[in-house]
């Protein structure tokens, strides 16, 4: 009986310790959100934009592509602190519409931005 106590009680310990020693690795968040003005001079959303992070020489982890949501957002995630450039385009009734911004992920942050894109 005792000895299914101690058994017990070490394992839990044991969980218990491996829980706070481990470290998780840290996340680095952005939300962006891609807008517009419309004809009648409202700020939409866009959705299906393309957001290009980083630049050419950037390490494959950190440059990436990604698309904005029905709600003209996008969410994602980094391994490491870093500042980028975000490029947004999209092809809206035959012309091309762009804009870009910079943002910068630290630790345990979430950046948010909003890109406003206009008609090139």
């Amino acid at each position: 009986m005792y000895k299914k106590i101690i058994l017990v009680g070490i394992i839990s310990l044991l969980s218990v310790g491996s829980f706070l020693f481990c470290k998780k690795e840290s996340q680095y968040k952005a939300i962006i959100t891609v807008s517009m003005i419309d004809s009648i001079n409202r700020k939409v959303p866009v959705p299906a934009c393309k957001l290009v992070f980083g630049e050419e020489n950037f390490d494959p982890e950190i440059k990436r592509t990604g698309y904005t949501d029905e709600n003209g957002k996008y969410e994602g995630e980094w391994s490491r602190e870093v500042s980028l450039r975000i490029r947004a385009s999209r092809e809206i009734n035959n012309k091309n519409y762009t804009g870009m911004s910079i943002i910068r992920l630290t630790e345990g942050g979430i950046a948010e931005q909003e890109i406003l894109i206009k008609e090139e």
